[in-house]
């Protein structure tokens, strides 16, 4: 490492460099090829609610640390808003770390990186870089985008993209010139405990930023979203932001050696290696026969129709469920877990069946148990139906989800997963669960819970609870979530794909990516390929068995009546036929071999 202080500070690695404008506020990084540059506004706002932080002055730069392990360099600033702020650019040879610090007192709204205002004058950065991409896939499948756009990662259903694929995560954005230069990465690094915000956002516009001129170009900043609910009082440090470029890695390549970097500085959890053969035997799961069924007389159907209607929910029933599986045995297509999807329960947020649908759940899984079969229940995450409102989150006193740092809902929800997966007498005698609907957690700042605990935090306590305690009951349960988030990998076993939404007229595109991303974030994890053949549009639409034969584990969601549905196309429906039942049992058959999942199978569950 070479370090420069005039006539400004220079710091250069075999990686990058990092050189210090003082008069033009600008700390610009750039990698050693000269084809990435990106030229970081040395200020950094941190609005509290309502007020905007706005920077009085900047003090020239100071090298404080010079070590073996690199250097830092400190700026500090004094702001409207706090009664101290520094800033810390830490260099090591392979990567920038970037934090704040803070004195003083308040809720914090927003806390930019590389955006601030200098009196009345608005502030950003400057880009040698054109593509941005997400580590968080979307349902439209749009991977690129410009450095001119608004990109967000996070637990919000962002309905510019359609809404988050799988939930919040890797919290990165991987940059590129034109896709000529190394993918540079911009990655969160924050401690267990710090993970308090709703979302990461590349490029949000405070009003501020709106009404400058030319605002269409953007400050290429970035920020982090804590609703108004992160609290100082005295010191606080902000979670640290890495810039790292990687040579000759592609775009997976680059998250993968992000999400390592994560658990070896303790950002994120180990990989746990402990994991039992049925989970990765192939799935049936009724949900997509429930929407065929459901919406089979309509003309038009939304994607929050399908998704969440009520006509697919009523089609959840015993019969029908007996009557898929029966196709299944009578064409010998060997499958090892059946999930039971959306309202088998009576109500959504108690988790007890509805026995109008399901006269005997218990003997259901008993007998899918006696033929072999892994049997696991859907369970909507935030779902309040029937949970007294003083055991929920609130907004203006009325309740808007379940809350999981309330004590008295916790025993609840207990004695619920009890209910739902324990062998004892009175029982349903479940393997595992399937939960839905992480990305519809509530923010904002008038919310309130019982700990005072939000963003990543909640949801990382909410899941943590359930998987603990999913475990308690049944050592081999299986518990799945569609998320690639790191710090979430020891709360999930086997990870969804999610609904493969995508502007594409087939799936193929959307499962690939979300699974590299998977396997790029948390490598080892079985992925459940999820439904694709309801989102194909194409003739050969069963030829998608085999993309998911060599991405993960095979899903069907249909197993007899067919429903294939896009906007601006028209519906295309029937059955299926023997030549599709061939194909599924030649496809499945295949996987069980290659991986030799049946092994566990003799003649009864274990």
């Amino acid at each position: 490492m070479k370090i420069c202080t005039d006539p400004m500070i220079r710091i250069q690695t075999e990686a990058y460099s990092v050189s210090f404008h003082h008069r033009r506020l600008l700390a610009t990084y750039q990698t050693n090829d000269d084809n990435f540059y990106y030229g970081m506004c040395m200020l950094s706002a941190v609005d509290k609610p309502g007020k905007q932080d706005i920077t009085c002055e900047a003090l020239l730069p100071e090298i404080t640390t010079r070590d073996r392990r690199g250097c830092e360099v400190v700026v500090e600033e004094r702001s409207s808003l706090w009664e101290r702020k520094r800033h810390h650019y830490r260099c090591s040879e392979d990567r920038l770390e970037y934090w704040l610090e803070l004195d003083g007192k308040g809720k914090i709204d927003r806390c930019y990186f590389f955006r601030g205002a200098l009196g009345e004058r608005e502030l950003g950065s400057l880009p040698g870089f054109s593509v941005v991409v997400p580590g968080q896939a979307n349902f439209l499948n749009k991977t690129y985008f410009h450095a001119s756009d608004c990109v967000r990662i996070g637990l919000a259903l962002d309905t510019c993209v359609w809404g988050p694929a799988l939930t919040s995560g890797p919290l990165c954005f991987l940059l590129n010139n034109n896709l000529n230069s190394q993918w540079v990465s911009v990655g969160l690094a924050p401690k267990p405990g710090q993970y308090g915000f709703h979302s990461f956002d590349f490029g949000h516009k405070p009003q501020s930023v709106v009404e400058t001129h030319d605002s269409v170009i953007n400050t290429q900043s970035l920020s982090i979203d804590y609703c108004g609910k992160e609290s100082v009082d005295g010191h606080w440090e902000s979670p640290r932001l890495i810039v790292r470029n990687h040579n000759q890695a592609n775009l997976y390549e680059a998250i993968r050696q992000y999400a390592e970097q994560l658990r070896r500085d303790g950002c994120a959890p180990r990989l746990p290696q402990k994991t039992h053969a049925w989970w990765s035997t192939p799935i049936f799961c009724g949900w997509h026969e429930q929407v065929a069924r459901g919406v089979a007389a309509v003309r038009d159907a939304s994607k929050l129709e399908l998704e969440s209607g009520e006509r697919a929910k009523a089609e959840c029933t015993q019969e029908n469920y007996e009557n898929w599986l029966r196709i299944f045995d009578n064409r010998d297509i060997e499958i090892g877990t059946v999930i039971i999807d959306a309202n088998w329960q009576v109500c959504d947020g108690t988790w007890a069946v509805d026995t109008s649908k399901w006269t005997d759940l218990r003997g259901f899984i008993d007998g899918c148990h006696n033929r072999g079969l892994h049997v696991v229940l859907w369970f909507g995450a935030w779902f309040h139906k029937g949970v007294p409102a003083n055991e929920c989150i609130t907004l203006d006193g009325e309740p808007v989800a379940c809350d999981p740092t309330n004590p008295r809902y916790l025993r609840r929800l207990a004695d619920d997963l009890r209910r739902m997966l324990s062998d004892e007498p009175g029982c349903y005698n479940a393997d595992g669960l399937k939960i839905d609907h992480t990305n519809t957690q509530p923010a904002g700042i008038e919310l309130r819970n019982h700990g005072n605990v939000w963003g990543h935090e909640l949801l990382k306590n909410y899941l943590q609870f359930i998987y603990s305690t999913t475990k308690s009951i049944k050592r081999d349960a299986m518990v799945g979530l569609f998320t690639a988030n790191p710090y979430f990998a020891d709360v999930v076993d086997v990870i969804r794909l999610g609904d493969h939404y995508t502007t594409e007229g087939d799936a193929r595109g959307t499962m690939l990516h979300r699974a590299n991303i998977i396997r790029a974030a948390m490598p080892g994890k079985p992925i459940d390929t999820d439904g694709t053949i309801r989102f194909d549009m194409r003739e050969s639409f069963m030829s998608v068995l085999e993309d998911q034969r060599r991405v993960g584990i095979p899903t069907l969601y249909q197993i007899q009546k067919l429903t294939r549905r896009r906007a601006f196309a028209l519906p295309v429906g029937g059955e299926f036929g023997e030549d599709d039942y061939a194909c599924i049992k030649e496809t499945f058959g295949r996987f069980s071999k290659e991986s030799e999942t049946f092994g566990y199978r003799e003649g009864k569950k274990s």
